[in-house]
């Protein structure tokens, strides 16, 4: 299926499709799904995510790129051939297949991964358990009508629904049925999720601090703030690509500031502690300045806007040193102590010597030249603009990571 419009199939297309027979060199085109699809829709792909990807009805015919390279040009047309896997044909036969979630644009929950407790959840038939947060109960007009509402009466999202006539019952396919379907008075097998989470935002943003502190933070802000959803900022390397983990430590681009594997580690750990959740926060349209690989096919921003227009909001902290700039300088010198001190207090530096917050942690968050002022040429970044393509080519890598 075509993503943007799900509603197009890759078709087999022929001189009278979709009624007559495609031969060998036919194009593969789009057209609606379900009409007449078992001439020209339906496909046996790869079972490892590597391979040839053949026609069902005619298996021996094969999804083929053989007019990429047509007289040099990038044509990239598909076409229909026969199966040559051992031919000069075979590398253009060679597809990756990259396998979804089966509800992955319809279901954005996932599996339980805590203890689900299901002895204390409401109206189980014959407190019974049908396997992992999945349970048989009752659906009432008095109570939830359908699994979605059963599954949010206990705090939870709802996974999967299954009919049922009498306790666990027999689930498969034809059983299937969705969460929101209604049930009076009638059985249905209720698989639900994790439960919600209900809490307040937060962000760290000092990862060069040692691991006992980190945690210290992150049960301070659970305890004192209820927060429970924490975004790691300036917790990146680059723009354009995850950090090594074989590395201890590396510098984020943003204000140059130190980041230690073992404290983004503990950070990771304490917030699960809390049954919280932590958020790697990345630019998602940013790239390192120059990396035409990667922007490639996109388009990107002209590197004079880049400064010009989102500088105010990447680099707030240079607009306010130049402000501060104005003040007294021995005022603001004192004031920057002042917070420096006040960080070093917390994590027992010695401060015979007075430094400042940018000498504590090795940054450049209080020193000129983090941002240059309308320099195109020494722009931290490019950036391109946000589409499905840039999505699919660039997500996978921090989600690995």
């Amino acid at each position: 299926r075509l993503s943007r419009f799900p509603n197009r199939c890759l078709s087999v297309s022929g001189p009278m499709w979709p009624v007559g027979d495609s031969g060998e060199g036919h194009q593969i085109t789009l057209w609606l799904c379900g009409h007449n699809a078992w001439h020209g829709q339906i496909w046996n792909v790869p079972e490892h995510g590597q391979g040839s990807i053949s026609w069902a009805r005619e298996p021996d015919k094969c999804m083929d790129a053989g007019r990429v390279n047509k007289d040099e040009k990038l044509e990239a047309k598909l076409q229909i051939w026969a199966c040559q896997p051992d031919t000069f044909r075979g590398p253009n036969q060679q597809f990756l297949y990259i396998q979804k979630e089966k509800n992955l644009f319809h279901n954005t929950h996932h599996k339980a991964t805590v203890n689900c407790s299901e002895d204390s959840w409401p109206s189980r038939l014959d407190g019974e358990t049908c396997g992992e947060c999945k349970v048989p109960v009752q659906l009432t007009d008095d109570g939830p009508m359908s699994c979605y509402g059963y599954c949010h009466s206990i705090g939870r999202p709802c996974i999967s629904a299954h009919s049922a006539e009498h306790g666990c019952g027999l689930q498969n396919e034809s059983s299937r049925i969705k969460c929101l379907t209604q049930l009076r008075d009638d059985h249905a097998v209720c698989e639900c999720g994790d439960k919600f989470m209900r809490g307040n935002y937060g962000s760290l943003t000092e990862f060069w601090i040692d691991e006992g502190l980190i945690r210290k933070r992150v049960q301070e802000m659970s305890n004192n703030f209820g927060i429970k959803e924490f975004q790691f900022e300036y917790a990146f390397e680059g723009f354009s690509n995850p950090p090594n983990v074989s590395n201890d430590e590396w510098k984020c681009k943003m204000q140059n500031r130190p980041v230690y594997l073992a404290t983004l580690k503990a950070a990771v750990e304490e917030v699960r502690s809390v049954e919280g959740r932590s958020w790697f926060a990345v630019h998602a349209a940013a790239v390192d300045r120059g990396d035409m690989e990667l922007i490639a096919g996109q388009w990107s921003m002209p590197p004079e806007d880049v400064v010009e227009k989102l500088a105010s909001q990447y680099f707030e902290v240079t607009d306010m040193r130049r402000l501060q700039q104005a003040l007294d300088s021995n005022n603001r010198s004192s004031l920057r102590r002042f917070s420096a001190r006040s960080l070093s207090e917390e994590v027992d530096i010695d401060t015979t010597q007075e430094q400042t917050y940018e000498e504590l942690c090795g940054c450049d968050v209080g020193t000129d030249g983090v941002q240059p002022e309308h320099d195109p040429e020494s722009r931290l970044m490019d950036i391109v603009n946000l589409n499905a393509a840039w999505a699919i080519k660039v997500v996978p890598r921090w989600a690995k990571f």
